[in-house]
């Protein structure tokens, strides 16, 4: 049954995402604005406009401060929520942007759109790291893998694993996604749903089938991995758990140098920015308390 219906926006909503520790979720519309609803509260308290199309997609940052907007207008917008502000734009798609995602521990952002490429960009300096080559249609759907380490796209007939630094294609797979709804990881797989008028179809894909998880134990015992964002280290309750690899000998480790990635984009000092990317040690780091996030009650307008 129906819990609860919110109004707000003027037509229907295209896209929607809950903060990662907090009793919000933002969702974005054909009307093209983006709004921050309070579950409390049940109403809308924060509204942003900027996009000139309709908005596909939007993502929480891992720290819940900022949020990014993709849409047809093929403008990637970043919003910083405690200012209510807009940071950036990022215009080097040519096409509608239909899906995004963070990197969990790195400041790094992948988009995907209607121009057939994944985009790679450093949210430090808001720069292009690279971009993939076209695939056969539109990617509808993208996603890291819970590590980090590998970028997952989904077009309409086929499913590509990816590292972005520089692009390097590590395998794909057929697939018939003809309308992707949403994409994930569980353990070793990826789940996809392919929505239609009446239906949801669910999917799997057997990532230890694909490189580089061919013989990769995803059975691993996971570990707590301290991550730091622009905002400050992030307390415990927003730290993933990552597979602890320390001393695993995975197919990613035994790839050529430079054709994983080059410099980690954290700052986090655990990692170490003269290797591919492997953390050093974290077994002696601190962690502050859960930042107290709260939007700004705010309607922003951007040109």
């Amino acid at each position: 049954r129906v819990v609860r219906q919110l109004n707000g926006h003027k037509t229907e909503c295209t896209a929607l995402d809950f903060h990662p520790y907090s009793n919000f979720f933002a969702s974005g519309s054909a009307d093209t604005n983006l709004k921050i609803w309070d579950l409390r509260k049940k109403t809308s308290i924060q509204t942003y406009k900027g996009h000139m199309k309709g908005i596909n997609q939007l993502r929480f940052s891992p720290d819940g401060r900022w949020i990014a907007t993709g849409g047809d207008d093929a403008v990637i917008k970043i919003w910083d929520l405690t200012s209510g502000r807009l940071i950036r734009d990022l215009t080097l798609h040519t096409g509608g942007v239909c899906s995004m995602d963070f990197h969990p521990n790195e400041f790094l952002l992948a988009t995907g759109s209607h121009d057939r490429t994944v985009k790679f960009w450093d949210l430090e300096t808001f720069d292009l790291i690279s971009s993939t080559p076209e695939c056969e249609t539109g990617v509808k759907g993208i996603g890291f893998s819970p590590d980090g380490k590998v970028m997952v796209s989904a077009s309409s007939e086929s499913l590509r694993l990816w590292a972005w630094e520089p692009v390097y294609q590590y395998d794909t797979t057929d697939v018939q996604f003809q309308r992707l709804a949403d994409l994930g990881f569980n353990s070793d797989h990826v789940i996809a749903f392919v929505k239609n008028a009446s239906w949801v179809t669910g999917w799997t894909i057997d990532l230890k089938e694909l490189r580089p998880f061919v013989n990769a134990d995803f059975r691993a015992p996971a570990t707590l991995r301290p991550m730091t964002s622009r905002m400050g280290q992030l307390g415990p309750a927003q730290i993933p758990v990552l597979p602890d690899t320390e001393g695993q000998d995975t197919p990613l480790e035994n790839m050529p140098p430079g054709e994983v990635r080059g410099r980690p984009r954290s700052r986090d000092p655990d990692w170490d920015a003269s290797s591919s990317g492997a953390p050093i040690s974290h077994s002696t780091r601190s962690s502050s308390s859960s930042p107290n996030f709260r939007p700004h009650p705010t309607t922003t307008t951007t040109s």
